[in-house]
């Protein structure tokens, strides 16, 4: 599965760090892979969250915000992606690679 999530997300997400000159460590860069391989990285769907790590100043609290917004299925709130977004967060910030079981 992680190889598959590297083969389709892990380049455009390598092409856009070089293009908005974003440094990223191996667990941002982690995180945005698992995010990419389920949302997409679409520039107008995606933009909120692209635009908040692109601007390099961002606060914790404004990073996970971001990462929360994409958790519907595009009616409803979907508990499952609650969870997912708030792993790929705590990824993003924390490095922490363990699921976490929320309720």
């Amino acid at each position: 599965m992680l190889k598959q999530y590297t083969d389709e997300s892990a380049p455009t997400i390598k092409n856009w760090a070089k293009q908005y000159n974003v440094k990223l460590n191996q667990q941002q860069f982690d995180a945005l892979v698992s995010f990419a391989y389920n949302c997409g990285w679409d520039p107008y769907y995606q933009k909120t969250i692209r635009s908040v790590i692109a601007r390099g100043d961002a606060t914790p609290q404004e990073i996970r915000h971001a990462f929360d917004l994409y958790n519907t299925d595009g009616v409803k709130v979907q508990p499952g992606l609650i969870n997912r977004r708030a792993d790929e967060a705590d990824m993003f910030l924390d490095g922490s690679y363990e699921r976490k079981n929320r309720d």
